[in-house]
């Protein structure tokens, strides 16, 4: 009589639980919404990626582009430099000759340097404390070619002493 009213676990099939749905079905719902949490949170995560790659895709090519202006703007003044020494050397050897010839590099330079000075004027600038630093590069380059050329005419005009102590005495590194 003791086994005839069981209700235990093996009164029940073993195939339902839980008001009478099968377990397998119960472990396939929570299944289910667990994969599709799994799923958004993914998609968040690829979504999230691709927006800091993106960023920095942006931020990599802002500095590519101002690096490349500045790299410009750099050989536009080393151009700038380069010309000045042209003419200083053009004018320190007809300084030191009284010969025309060794003019050459100074007239040569100071035509570079006029175009030189517009392309230096007209670059990009990298930042806005360049324009203030171009506007003194173009001052000093025209202070620098107005010194040569009074030594020049001095020299020119017989007064090859004066021109030759204006050189000595360093009245050109102020420049």
């Amino acid at each position: 009589c003791a086994g005839q009213y069981d209700f235990g676990p093996s009164y029940l099939p073993s195939i339902h639980t839980n008001y009478g749905m099968p377990t397998s079905l119960i472990r396939t719902r929570v299944s289910l919404r667990y994969s599709h949490l799994t799923s958004a949170i993914a998609v968040v995560i690829l979504v999230a990626q691709s927006l800091f790659f993106v960023w920095d895709y942006i931020g990599i090519n802002r500095n590519i582009e101002h690096e490349a202006a500045a790299d410009g703007v750099l050989r536009n003044i080393r151009d700038v430099l380069d010309d000045l020494l042209d003419a200083e050397n053009g004018q320190r050897g007809y300084l030191l000759t009284g010969n025309e010839h060794y003019l050459a590099p100074y007239t040569a330079a100071r035509a570079r340097i006029s175009r030189d000075l517009a392309q230096l004027a007209a670059a990009p600038a990298p930042d806005n404390a360049f324009y203030g630093d171009s506007q003194k590069i173009h001052l000093l380059a025209k202070r620098k070619l107005n010194e040569l050329e009074r030594t020049i005419e001095l020299h020119r005009r017989g007064k090859v002493a004066e021109s030759l102590a204006s050189v000595r005495l360093g009245h050109g590194k102020a420049t």
